[in-house]
């Protein structure tokens, strides 16, 4: 597997066993959501929580 990655670390390209695969936009963007369980336990999601979640704008930086 091989994936391209651009500067806020979303998949740009991916391709397996030297195959592309067809993307279309990004991949992998990161989103936080708030923890305000209404219905279910704090481990549960609740279904409109996830009409709230945000995108992370800010650039990825790698770990060493």
């Amino acid at each position: 597997m091989c994936a391209h990655f651009d500067k806020k670390g979303r998949i740009r390209a991916l391709s397996l066993d030297g195959h592309p695969t067809a993307v279309k936009g990004v991949l992998g963007d990161l989103a936080v959501y708030p923890d305000l369980p209404h219905t279910f336990d704090a481990w549960e999601l609740d279904r409109q929580t996830l009409s709230l979640g945000k995108i992370v704008e800010t650039p990825a930086v790698p770990l060493a």
